[in-house]
């Protein structure tokens, strides 16, 4: 495995954890909602994007108005691998 490959899988890893603790704890329906919110932040970035509003990645557009990360409770930056549960590749 190359170290971009290595990266990439840390990357995902790391993005997997960050939505588990957004979601921890949440019933059926506040994940239900949470999925069409993400979906809707998305087809709006994508539209912008299409049209050149944006120049922004889409996670930090999608993860940028959520109210965990609003108020300093969760930051996507710190979710380290050693956080996450094991992973087989």
């Amino acid at each position: 495995m190359s170290d971009h490959e290595a990266e990439c899988i840390t990357l995902k890893r790391r993005g997997q954890e960050f939505v588990r603790r957004l979601l921890a704890g949440k019933s059926r329906e506040e994940r239900l909602r949470f999925w069409s919110e993400q979906t809707r932040r998305l087809r709006a970035w994508q539209q912008a994007r299409r049209t050149g509003a944006t120049h922004q990645d889409p996670a930090t557009c999608l993860f940028q108005e959520d109210p965990h990360v609003e108020a300093g409770l969760l930051d996507p930056c710190e979710v380290k691998e050693s956080d996450s549960v094991s992973h087989s590749v």
